[in-house]
């Protein structure tokens, strides 16, 4: 079977399923009896054969997708399968049609069928599921079994579920114990470390022990070696469930990208009860593959392990080694909360160990789990203890190296049986300690035969004797260094070493590691030239015997030592960081200029979907060195010392290949990778000056972003429709699109600028409620009426939490101001959320008569506050997670029935000791102290400030903002410290004004006039964090942004398809998050909304105009006799003076030279002038 014939037949399968599936569901609306029985089996088998078609075309778009096309049986079923399905739809769509013209377009459906030939149909459907099934299983042996070295699967215990699930799961294999990554490293020998590991084992066998042990200690103190072990033992007795070995520099294993899902790869295999927990988790458009960090170890790690039905005395363990060399602070501290989470599982005793060094972030991380894990120092073990571990470990080792050496050489030559000597065993002991990496790098050196004999080897080592920890370092690594000059003259030297910086320099500085002929092509040399520099430092480097292998590092500490910056000077092997990875920067960019070209594995078809290419397919056309390039020159980059050269070599690529880059990077499965890595480039050179480069790098980011989706699934859009879509004036229009592809015969319309709206956030089944930014704003939450909340990161737009325990509609959501907790209120709940976990820590009712009432945190987030049951204020302690005060609202009480509508408003000072009560429809006003639980002031609003709505009204959210004014004294002592702005004349449809007031006094702070006429009437407002910006819902689906010092719009934000329901801003005023009836949230920037136009603020024929000097300003002067200022640069009034000029009209304005005055004459026989600052002004008769 052709693989295109394999692909489309079962394409073909799985599309029919699904329409004979919605066809019996039709027709059992209509059915009675035994038919609607019969009908519900039939679509039970259909559905079933639809689920195992899916599973084949899963298979068929990997690298295994060849031995499924070549599958005799799988051809045979899937053309028995469509042939059965074509069949019955025919037969039901032609009964569906006859009957419906019968009935003149009443559309009742008869049953086609009887029993005998609906049993036959199921018998053949489910004899096609077996057969499919069969072969996928057949299959599924077989590349088990290619795989069984990596991955060490017992084929007899491992069910086809677990295989299905384990195949879907993005793994790095390299990064498992027993993989062949990690097949040279080594375990503790028998009586070496006796007493740690059997403290870790009591410590895993302990039923009140914590969750996490952290094993952590300098560099090459045996931390791995010890993992190991502990891993090996667990595993025998059945105790292990996964294990991952972090390694810098290779890229799976060198940040947190698979971690979760490895980890749950691995639970998978061990724990087969887990299997329909985890799968439920990745299967379908909601899989949580490729999602946060919290959304992957809750769904993959943590809510599978709660479930899975085991006795509470199973163990099992999980070993994570070599913490530090994790990239990314913030992934290692949220690594280490998030484990700590295991501690709720009760089911089973989870164990972690955890091993690194003791670098800051880490030491951070467990200073705020400190009641959850327990920590031992491996270098702070006696040196007692260290000398007899390594003591153990030479004596064995070179034990074997001399009987190795004696084997292969005559008697005469062979090393006495004491060798080396129990004096010199007690100074390789003595250099070596507390360090085990020495040890095992002298015996690596000694035994390598390639530069000398053990004997010779072993002198050149002892030559370093020395006490000093950076002196112990050269004893470790110079020996095997030193021995490539030797015999060499200083111009040969020179030589040897400018090599050696080239390749090994590159290699201990690359991201992830190369095999000798990628590196070779990258670095522009010869293989021959990598070989001769690699030949003799096999005691340093994992050389492999295959040239497709990369080159790695036994350890990381041998990078540390070429590029120690002290060493400089010091060291003739040192290698200076930042040039030469402004060397591999170069490379990168010389290789992607070479290689990178539109259709790069020459898909043609602009529509291809990615998923159609097999693997093979695109390691032929994109080799590994373009692979490294596209991924990794930015990092390097950023790691070289600036340039102007290099900026202007940057923008050179980007303008020529930015859209190949692209398209490279959604072809190896990295899309999302790309707008990180624009982001980040975006930001280092944010102050280039370049001017073209900082012009495109401000689109990069945020076209990768609206449009990642499509980049991932179908990359030839980049050239045609995702770029048509890009605004006319934009830079990357400009350098990218041309005329357009010749294939388009018509370019649509695009904007003249980038949008307004960011990105547009779904996911959510119902209308936005409300959304709230975290204090740094780099997080968003968005509560909807599907009864969810959802935790989105502002800067990717992704979704990293959901909150699903909620019954009826959530109506708000809020962030404590200190980003660690989350409250969200529902018409019959509010529930109290840890933000970093979605552990929920608590629920509480209210009463449903008051769920338009917000919750409220108070500013040191140790207070959260509500309206309960029967109209309570109450405010809880939330270290104690207890109501401390409930307050029942006095004159809040009769009459009952208007107070069930009643809704209120909420706000803390600004010192957490007095909140603030508003009853929005009546404007009674009143003030708590939250340390006494008194009343400090009632307040009744005055008339001026009535804002009661009529029960026949239909607007009855009309909602309000609070903000504290810091220059007013201070709520403690009973003084206006609050503002609440919104409508007040709410009878007139046609109002648009929105008044800003002092709460208790009334007193107007600003008038806020809509500068539009028609559907344009505030309905909620929000003030901004800092109180000097008030943003505004409107009818006519706009925000609008006012500054409350002058009253002038500042940006009007459009473009909403529906009504907009809730906005906030960031706490850094850069952006406003609005919630939509679309069920969608929408990220707008504010400094990219639209600024009020001159015409449009002024609703007055304009009849003269001027600009000030330093064109600045432009004054007006209109038929209304106002004169207005303007900000030329914004468009915003920077000033309005009317006064006693009303009673005349004015033709003519003019400034002053110095810009200090302006002159106006509004009659023949008057002129003024006036201070632009003041208002004041003179007359002149």
């Amino acid at each position: 079977m052709e693989g295109v014939g394999a692909v489309a037949n079962v394409v073909a399968v799985v599309n029919l399923s699904v329409k004979i599936v919605t066809l019996c569901s039709q027709y059992a609306e209509d059915a009675r009896g035994g038919a609607r029985h019969e009908i519900d089996e039939l679509r039970d088998e259909v559905t079933a054969l639809r689920r195992a078609a899916k599973s084949a075309r899963r298979l068929l778009r990997d690298q295994h997708g060849a031995s499924l096309e070549a599958s005799r049986d799988m051809e045979d079923a899937l053309r028995e399968s469509l042939n059965v399905l074509r069949k019955l739809e025919e037969n039901l769509q032609y009964s569906a049609g006859r009957r419906f013209m019968r009935l003149f377009r009443i559309r009742v459906l008869k049953w086609p069928f009887k029993r005998r030939e609906v049993n036959q149909r199921i018998k053949r459907i489910r004899r096609c599921t077996k057969r499919i099934n069969l072969s996928l299983q057949v299959l599924q042996t077989a590349i088990i079994g290619v795989d069984s070295k990596m991955v060490r699967v017992d084929e007899n215990m491992v069910s086809m579920d677990q295989r299905m699930v384990m195949h879907m799961l993005p793994t790095a294999l390299g990064a498992l114990y027993d993989s062949r990554e990690e097949e040279h490293g080594a375990t503790c020998l028998t009586d070496t470390r006796v007493e740690l590991l059997r403290d870790i084992d009591d410590w895993i066998n302990s039923r009140k022990a914590p969750p996490i042990f952290w094993l952590n200690g300098m560099a090459g103190t045996g931390k791995s070696t010890v993992s190991r072990t502990v891993a090996t033992t667990t595993a025998m007795h059945r105790r292990l469930g996964a294990s991952f070995f972090f390694k810098r520099g290779e890229a799976d294993r060198g940040n947190i990208s698979r971690f979760y899902t490895t980890i749950a790869y691995q639970l998978v295999r061990s724990i087969p009860g887990i299997v329909p927990h985890i799968r439920s988790a990745i299967d379908g458009k909601d899989s949580v593959i490729g999602k946060s960090a919290e959304k992957q170890f809750g769904k993959l790690i943590l809510q599978p392990l709660m479930r899975v039905r085991h006795r509470t005395r199973t163990i099992l363990a999980i070993v994570v080694d070599g913490l530090d060399e994790c990239d990314g602070d913030d992934d290692i501290q949220r690594l280490i909360t998030l484990l700590c989470d295991l501690k709720d599982i009760k089911n089973l005793r989870v164990r972690v160990l955890l091993t690194s060094r003791p670098e800051l972030p880490i030491r951070l991380g467990f200073h705020d789990v400190r009641d959850h894990y327990r920590n031992l120092v491996l270098h702070e073990i006696s040196d007692a203890t260290a000398e007899h571990d390594i003591e153990v470990f030479l004596r064995l080792k070179l034990d074997q190296i001399r009987r190795n050496y004696n084997r292969s050489i005559s008697r005469d030559r062979h090393l006495p049986k004491d060798w080396p000597g129990p004096r010199d065993t007690a100074t390789l002991v003595r250099m070596a300690v507390p360090l085990f990496i020495f040890a095992t790098t002298v015996c690596r050196f000694v035994s390598d035969r390639r530069c000398g004999n053990p004997r010779e080897q072993l002198r050149k080592v002892l030559r370093y004797k020395t006490r000093s920890q950076e002196a112990k370092m050269d004893a470790t690594y110079l020996p095997p260094l030193e021995q490539q000059l030797t015999g060499l003259s200083n111009s040969e030297k020179g030589q040897v070493l400018d090599a050696f910086r080239t390749v090994v320099g590159t290699i201990v500085l690359l991201e992830t590691p190369l095999s000798a002929p990628a590196l070779a092509r990258l670095l522009d040399v010869s293989e021959n030239t990598v070989h001769a520099r690699l030949g003799v430092l096999y005691s340093v480097l994992n050389v492999p015997q295959s040239a497709e292998s990369p080159i790695r590092l036994l350890h990381l500490s041998f990078r540390e030592f070429l590029t120690d910056p002290e060493k400089k000077g010091t060291n003739e092997f040192w290698v200076d960081e930042k040039y030469w990875n402004g060397h591999i920067t170069s490379c990168c960019l010389r290789i992607m200029n070479d290689a990178l070209k539109e259709d790069i594995c020459d898909q043609v078809h602009p529509g291809a979907d990615r998923s159609s290419l097999q693997r093979g397919q695109v390691d032929s056309c994109i080799p590994p060195e373009l692979k490294y390039a596209c991924r990794f020159w930015v990092r390097h980059l950023q790691n070289a010392e600036r340039s102007f050269y290099r900026d202007q070599e940057v923008y050179n690529f980007l303008s020529r290949h930015f859209l190949h880059w692209i398209e490279v990077l959604s072809l190896i499965e990295r899309s999302t990778e790309s707008y990180h890595i624009s982001k980040s480039l975006q930001v280092y050179l944010h102050n280039t000056p370049c001017v073209e480069l900082g012009q495109l790098l401000k689109e990069a980011p945020s076209f990768i972003q609206r449009n990642l989706a499509i980049i991932d699934s179908h990359p030839l859009q980049l050239y045609s429709s995702l770029l048509s879509n890009t605004p006319e004036n934009s830079h990357m229009r400009r350098l990218f699109w041309g005329e357009g592809p010749s294939w388009v015969s018509l370019i649509p319309a695009a904007d003249s600028q980038w949008g307004q709206v960011q990105y547009t956030l779904e996911g959510h089944k119902g209308a936005v409620t409300a959304v709230s930014f975290s204090t740094d704003s780099s997080l968003l939450a968005s509560a909807s009426l599907d009864a969810t909340v959802r935790i989105w990161r502002v800067e990717t737009g992704e979704c990293i939490r959901e909150f699903q325990r909620h019954k009826h509609p959530v109506r708000d959501v809020k962030f404590s101001p200190d980003s660690t907790l989350i409250a969200s209120k529902c018409d019959e709940t509010i529930r109290i959320w840890k933000s970093d976990t979605g552990v929920q820590l608590e629920n509480f009712a209210i009463d449903g008569n008051y769920r338009e009432c917000p919750v409220e945190f108070s500013p040191d987030s140790k207070l959260v506050a509500w309206i309960g049951e029967r109209g309570d204020l109450r405010i809880m302690q939330l270290d104690i997670l207890q109501c401390i005060w409930q307050f029942r609202q006095g004159g809040f009480t009769d009459p009952r029935k208007r107070l069930q509508a009643t809704p209120y408003s909420l706000r803390f000072s600004s010192d957490s000791k007095v909140i603030a009560v508003v009853v929005e429809e009546t404007g009674f006003f009143s003030l708590w102290s939250v340390e006494s639980g008194y009343r400090i002031r009632k307040h009744e609003q005055t008339a001026n400030l009535s804002l009661e709505v009529p029960h026949h009204s239909p607007r009855r959210d009309v909602s309000f903002g609070f903000v504290e004014d810091t220059s007013q004294p201070t709520v403690a002592n009973a003084q206006s410290t609050f503002m609440v702005a919104g409508n007040e004349n709410l009878r007139s449809e046609s109002d648009d004004t929105i008044f800003v007031r002092w709460v208790e006094t009334g007193e107007l702070v600003q008038t806020i006039t809509t500068p539009y006429s028609g559907r344009s009437r505030a309905i909620s407002t929000q003030f901004s964090p800092d109180g000097a910006i008030l943003g505004s819902i409107h009818e006519d689906k706009t925000v609008k942004i006012w500054d409350l010092g002058t009253g002038n719009c500042l940006h009007i934000l459009s473009g909403f398809a529906t009504e907009v329901k809730a906005m906030s801003f960031s706490p850094d005023m850069r952006l406003v998050a609005s919630g939509s009836t679309d069920k969608m949230v929408h990220i707008c920037s504010i400094s990219s909304g639209s600024n009020l136009p001159l015409s449009e603020a002024s609703r007055h024929p304009i009849q003269a105009m001027v600009v000030s000097p330093d064109g600045a300003v432009v004054a007006s002067f209109s038929a209304n006799r106002e004169l207005a200022l303007w900000r030329i640069d914004t468009g915003a009034y920077t000033g309005e003076r009317v006064s006693e000029v009303d009673k005349h009209r004015g033709s003519e304005v003019a400034f002053s030279p110095d810009g200090s005055r302006i002159a106006f004459r509004p009659s023949e026989d008057v002129i003024y002038t006036m201070m632009p600052d003041s208002g004041d002004y003179i007359l002149y008769p």
